[in-house]
């Protein structure tokens, strides 16, 4: 038997939902909890449930969400968990209810996307990030935490026992890690257990939680060229998604706002409901309830903006905001941009022009393109209320057959008349766009490092590290990348921080 625990961030101050999965026993364990060593009944927001993993999995998978309550913020809490002879312990931190009050407090918040395991088999990432010194107090996971859509050149039967057997496996690799024994219970696996476990955690999918540009069909998945074909992945991956990422507090699909006041975190998923056969009408990117959602938390941060302390936004989303629209040849191999859905992005873009009307910035985050990079973009007519965006991407790059092979031998040869490259399979960061909104009223441009004249632009795998101050009326967004090549002094190095102020209206 195998017992894997991930936090999740809950609804309420002093409470934490704790995802719980259970492999390889029949039929479901009872569970034995504790809280600090004293035995616990948390409610169960989705009792231990099978996986639905097919007609005959290579292994029997249970999962559950609970919630556990009575804890006291920012203090480190002992959760142990028994089934069967199987017992683990992991220290779990609720975040604080609100960004602390004290300037000299921070609010940390890790943001991170596109994880593939097979490129981080020692675990790197988790290393990296469990040495930095800076404990998230939640972390957000943009999309891209499975890539269900490789191996590359694999032969995905089209059989949906066959489909959800292997992205059951998927999962199991990064929610449970390795099978070896350890003696002490607190010990987390090596690897994305470990990042899963840094702190409660705030999840959305994108595309290769189902497969590259899904719901479209993609060059090299055979299955993804029918209508049925589409259909049956995309329940398999649902499922498995609905089984170890989903928290009950927020349905797949369904926008999530949590605030840490002044902060209002709105996740919005913009991939599980695309349309499948369309790109052209309203709701066709968003669906209807995405769409509302967006709105209505638009508008509550616009009714609080005159407030002593107005709310801040956080819009945290699967693709960026200041991608042009692709190509028809590169929608078609690659994925879909925002500015290819016509009628909703300007829709999504309208919100964000509401909030700078309004003299509220707004800060975007996301994840996605395998490069990182922070950008403001100013309206001339309301210079203080800026637009920022936050892309942290990869924690761990994607193979790409073929070009990576050439790449690699590339940055080896490199290496041998200079300083090695850490990254050699890694693209630069694409520059911002030269105009941004519906009428071209803001002017993008990519910062400058604190303390440095380079861009605040990263190129490897990395992390973000976003810390919350309280300013006045307003908020410090002190923002630290962290470059992840496993290279101590290659990585401190190349660490970067700068400086985003979110203030209100004047």
């Amino acid at each position: 038997m195998a017992l894997a625990l991930v936090p999740h961030v809950a609804t309420a101050a002093g409470s934490v939902h704790v995802w719980v999965g259970v492999a390889d026993v029949r039929p479901a364990p009872a569970l034995a909890w504790t809280l600090d060593g004293a035995p616990i009944a948390p409610r169960a927001l989705r009792p231990l449930t099978q996986v639905p993993a097919g007609a005959a999995p290579s292994r029997v998978v249970y999962t559950g969400a609970f919630e556990v309550t009575g804890l006291t913020p920012r203090k480190a809490h002992k959760v142990g968990i028994t089934a069967g002879n199987e017992h683990i312990e992991r220290w779990i931190t609720p975040p604080p209810a609100v960004v602390p009050d004290d300037p000299n407090d921070q609010f940390n918040l890790l943001l991170l996307s596109c994880f593939h395991q097979h490129e981080d088999k020692g675990g790197k990432a988790g290393d990296v990030l469990s040495a930095i010194g800076v404990r998230p107090d939640i972390t957000v996971f943009a999309g891209d935490q499975v890539y269900l859509d490789l191996p590359t050149l694999a032969n995905f039967k089209d059989d949906d026992d066959w489909l959800r057997n292997k992205f059951q496996n998927d999962y199991l690799v990064n929610w449970f890690g390795d099978a070896v024994a350890r003696p002490d219970p607190t010990t987390v696996p090596p690897g994305y257990p470990t990042v899963l476990n840094l702190a409660p955690a705030l999840f959305m999918p994108d595309d290769h939680e189902y497969w590259n540009n899904y719901p479209f069909a993609a060059t090299v998945i055979e299955n993804s060229w029918s209508p049925a074909g589409r259909a049956r992945w995309a329940a398999a991956a649902n499922a498995m998604y609905q089984a170890f990422q989903e928290n009950p507090a927020s349905p797949m699909g369904v926008a999530r706002v949590v605030e840490f006041a002044p902060l209002s975190i709105l996740m919005l998923d913009t991939r599980s409901q695309r349309s499948i056969d369309s790109r052209d009408h309203d709701a066709d990117l968003l669906s209807a309830a995405g769409r509302a959602a967006l709105e209505q938390w638009t508008t509550r941060l616009i009714e609080h903006a005159q407030d002593p302390v107005p709310l801040f936004g956080m819009l945290v989303t699967g693709q960026s905001y200041f991608s042009p629209a692709a190509s028809a040849a590169k929608g078609a191999i690659e994925d879909y941009e925002y500015a290819n859905y016509k009628p909703d992005y300007a829709f999504m873009v309208e919100q964000v022009e509401r909030l700078t009307a309004a003299g509220l910035p707004i800060l975007l985050a996301t994840g996605d393109v395998h490069w990182g990079r922070v950008l403001s973009a100013m309206d001339p007519v309301r210079p203080s209320a800026l637009v920022f965006e936050v892309i942290s991407s990869p924690t761990a790059m994607v193979e790409s057959v073929g070009v990576d092979q050439i790449k690699q031998v590339l940055g080896t040869l490199k290496g041998l008349f200079g300083r090695p490259d850490p990254f050699p399979r890694h693209g630069d960061p694409s520059p911002a766009p030269s105009r941004f909104g519906r009428q071209g009223q803001y002017m993008p441009h990519v910062g400058v490092r604190t303390g440095s004249d380079k861009p605040t632009a990263m190129r490897g795998d990395q992390a973000f590290m976003l810390r919350f101050t309280r300013a006045g009326t307003g908020l410090n967004v002190d923002i630290t990348c962290y470059p992840m090549s496993g290279e101590p002094t290659f990585d401190a190095a190349e660490q970067w921080s700068t400086t985003l102020e979110l203030r209100p209206p004047k």
